[in-house]
């Protein structure tokens, strides 16, 4: 977030107020999120040091991300939660207490998945380890029925009606000097001190009653799947439902954006980690849950919350800031699109879509038009294919907030008794000596179609039903042309030939350490001597990457992020742990920073930039994999200068409209110097323009590697900008370079030792697009590098550049 000057504005032009959720603190028997890594309950790591008692460890009681729950009012949701699945019945048992007199409450998050056909305990009480089907207190869920029994094997109250949730459960065990009580109560209202009415009331009638209760059961019943989530276990109604109450005193400010024409809104005193909305309405008598909901965000570590809206000049416009107890739901969003198949009869079409958002997701395809039955998980499977199965097909993938829907894609099945063909052909592949090398081939027909791998001129390598042939290691006596034979019943068919040229070890010495703009006129050290630290949720990566001094930051694993509300302050390395460090839903913002080093992370599905980076020098940003974001996936705006962008990989899975990947200075008025290098990154599926677009800089662009069909233009250079391309590849793509005349100065282009393969040239003058030979006289860079030679580019950017490769392909 950009922040002006504070700015007082005049009352008749604006209102701001400001109301806040904090959080009471309470002692409680047990409380648990789920926070492990995701696998069986209860095994190593899993759970295991609190979930020791019932069965061992089954993929019946699962922990996992797609069973984290959340419900309004109750706070501090994280973590996972568990999925209870499958054929087998299981058990997972936690100690508490013991407590034998007064109260024991429980309360928990329930999701129904597929409902069961009969009535099941799901979750009950015990007063020692052991298991049992007629517990001191139990709840049973029969389909969309739920129920609660002391010391009986059926339920003994219960409600019908239960949508898919997620749906808050609270039960009491209530010791009394004659017959002993329990209780339920269903989605009770948030903010109370003290219990409502309960839902249901059962045990009166029972005088068999626990001398004292000390285990909470995890039981899953065959024949249904449900999530849990949040177990709180206490002897009081607080205890299992934290409360939420007024922030004491907020103090906001607020300031204009002329240059965005946006007003900005700063506000503190607020708690720490929290999503929260700004609300605005130009009536300021109306209920403040009636204003418009027109932004939101996430509080800072320091209870300040920042966001700036388009400004209203037409009229006065009032805003609040409600800061929310539970993380603000997210609509889904879809990762990666499900693609076209053409399958023969008697074969398995496989439709897969990747999605991300607030659990539980769900999942329904459908097939030219009509839903699909029981098709309703991310991968949907048709098993012995028919020309009854051809046709268009998508997903709608939903959760609690919202719905979207996938590309449309086609089954194209053939029905005849068809001689063999070729849909891909093998493709040819420059690799380095000791890698393993797979030629594959896609090929129709009818089954089954046999493939007969080939080095020229005729030695036969493999014959076998797989449509890839796997070498290696190579070495450079297996550098050749190879060809497959596809034949079935009825004929065959020979592939054209693809060569792997096996590029001797020697030639592929790379240099990981930093070369470009990124390091003139300082030391470029990061976070180097600064404290070491690990982070694995959000709320930690913000701790440490907005920090003041300098911090070396270690993200593992996969962590939700929103927007842009990562800001990374000057003096910061941040640098993903492993092969798979992933941020997914939001970028990383750098705001009037330096000395910033960004490594070895993947960057999925942002809602805005994959980075951006706002006034700030001395950036290296390395080895990252960066995907869907859906403005830019690295912007280098506002002045920015002395970047260097190495090693990267950029693609999208579907074609937003808005497939634009690197561009330098925001208009033509966004002036500076932009100094920036890009050297050794890989653009490739659905990239479309701007790799990169560059007004007023000097981009050193060299040893890169393109392959985007379908694309607008690679490079462009806009008013005042020098673009120095040399050995790059590039491959499958329209306009490697062009000149873009707007106003101004026209940009130019010096292009050396590049190399074309399937490129087409474009031009339209009354446009203002040209495509220059790019022999203009550009800067030299003042910092020493070397080239790769450019038909070493493909071998050496595809085998190293992203997250998890290279120097980090082993960590």
């Amino acid at each position: 977030m950009i922040r002006p000057p504070a700015l007082r504005l005049k009352a008749t032009l604006v209102f701001l107020s400001v109301f806040g959720i904090s959080v009471i603190g309470l002692s409680q028997l047990l409380v648990e999120h789920f926070d492990y890594p995701n696998g069986r309950l209860g095994d190593a790591g899993v759970g295991s040091a609190l979930w020791t008692g019932g069965d061992s460890p089954s993929t019946a009681v699962m922990v996992t991300n797609v069973a984290a729950l959340v419900y309004p009012g109750l706070t501090d949701c994280c973590g996972a939660g568990v999925l209870m699945s499958g054929g087998t019945f299981k058990k997972k048992a936690a100690p508490f207490g013991p407590v034998s007199s007064g109260e024991v409450y429980v309360s928990f998050l329930l999701s129904i998945g597929e409902p069961g056909n009969a009535s099941k305990l799901i979750l009950y009480l015990q007063n020692g380890n052991s298991a049992s089907s007629s517990p001191p207190l139990g709840v049973f869920l029969n389909g969309t029925t739920i129920g609660i029994a002391k010391y009986s094997s059926s339920p003994q109250a219960t409600i019908s009606g239960l949508g898919v949730g997620p749906h808050l459960i609270v039960v009491r065990y209530r010791f009394l000097s004659g017959n002993d009580e329990v209780a339920l109560w269903l989605d009770p209202p948030t903010g109370l001190s003290n219990p409502p009415t309960p839902t249901l009331i059962a045990g009166g009638n029972s005088s068999s009653d626990a001398p004292s209760l000390s285990y909470i059961f995890l039981n899953h019943g065959v024949n249904q799947s449900i999530y849990v989530d949040e177990i709180r276990v206490g002897t009081n109604w607080s205890e299992v439902f934290p409360l939420a109450e007024q922030v004491p005193s907020v103090k906001i400010e607020g300031g204009l954006l002329p240059a965005e024409n946006r007003f900005y809104i700063h506000a503190t005193g607020s708690v720490p980690g929290r999503d929260f909305e700004l609300l605005s309405s130009r009536d300021l008598t109306l209920p403040i849950n009636n204003w418009e909901i027109v932004g939101w965000g996430t509080t800072a570590d320091n209870g300040t919350c920042e966001i700036s809206v388009p400004m209203d000049t037409n009229t006065a416009r009032f805003y609040a800031i409600r800061v929310l107890a539970t993380p603000r739901p997210r609509p889904p969003i879809i990762i990666q699109q499900p693609v076209s198949l053409v399958v023969t009869s008697s074969q398995t079409a496989v439709f897969c879509v990747v999605a991300s958002g607030t659990q539980p997701l769900w999942y329904q395809w459908y097939f030219n038009g009509g839903e699909v039955l029981n098709a309703t998980n991310p991968t949907y499977v048709i098993e012995n294919v028919q020309e009854s199965h051809g046709g268009q097909y998508f997903v709608v993938v939903s959760n609690s907030v919202g719905t979207v829907t996938s590309s449309v894609v086609t089954l194209t099945v053939s029905n005849v008794l068809v001689a063999p063909f070729i849909i891909r052909q093998p493709e040819s592949k420059i690799v380095g000596e000791g890698e393993i090398v797979t030629l594959s081939v896609s090929a129709g027909g009818t089954m089954p179609l046999w493939y007969m791998w080939y080095k020229d001129p005729n030695l036969l390598l493999s014959v076998s039903t797989n449509a890839f042939l796997v070498l290696g290691p190579v070495t450079t006596n297996d550098s050749g042309n190879y060809y497959v034979i596809v034949t079935n019943s009825l004929g065959l068919v020979t592939s054209s030939k693809a060569t792997i040229m096996v590029q001797p070890s020697e030639l592929l010495n790379v240099d990981f350490n930093h070369i470009g703009y990124a390091s003139e006129g300082i030391n470029l050290t990061g976070g180097a001597g600064g404290p070491v630290v690990t982070v694995s949720n959000a709320t930690q990566l913000r701790q440490y990457t907005d920090a003041n001094g300098p911090y070396v930051i270690y993200v593992v694993g996969t962590i939700p992020i929103s927007g842009m509300d990562t800001h990374i302050r000057p003096n910061k390395t941040v640098i993903g742990y492993g092969t798979n460090a992933t941020l997914v839903g939001g970028g990383l913002y750098l705001y009037r920073s330096t000395n910033v080093i960004i490594r070895n992370l993947t960057i999925i599905g942002s809602t805005e930039d994959g980075i951006g980076i706002h006034y700030s020098t001395n950036v290296w940003i390395d080895h990252c994999t960066i995907a869907d974001a859906r403005d830019g996936l690295i912007d280098i705006t506002q002045q920015s200068d002395l970047i260097t962008v190495s090693w990267c990989r950029f693609y999208y899975t579907i074609n937003s409209g808005h497939n634009f990947c690197n561009l330098i200075a925001s208009s033509d008025s966004d002036t500076g110097n932009y100094r920036v290098t890009f050297h050794h990154n890989w653009w490739g599926e659905l990239c479309v323009e701007r790799m990169p677009s560059v007004r007023f800089g000097r981009a050193h662009i060299f040893n890169n590697y393109y392959n985007a069909p379908g694309n607008n233009y690679c490079i462009r250079s806009r008013l005042y900008a020098e673009c120095r391309i040399e050995n790059n590849w590039f491959e499958n793509v329209q306009n490697p370079w062009e000149v873009y005349i707007t106003s101004g100065q026209p940009g130019k282009v010096y292009a050396t030792g590049n190399k074309f393969v399937n490129v087409k040239w474009y031009e339209s003058p009354s446009d203002g697009r040209y495509t220059p030979p790019g022999n203009d006289t550009v800067f030299a860079p003042p910092y020493t590098y070397s080239l790769h030679p450019v038909d070493l580019v493909p071998t050496i950017v595809t085998r190293y550049a992203g997250a998890g490769r290279g120097p980090f392909a082993s960590k």
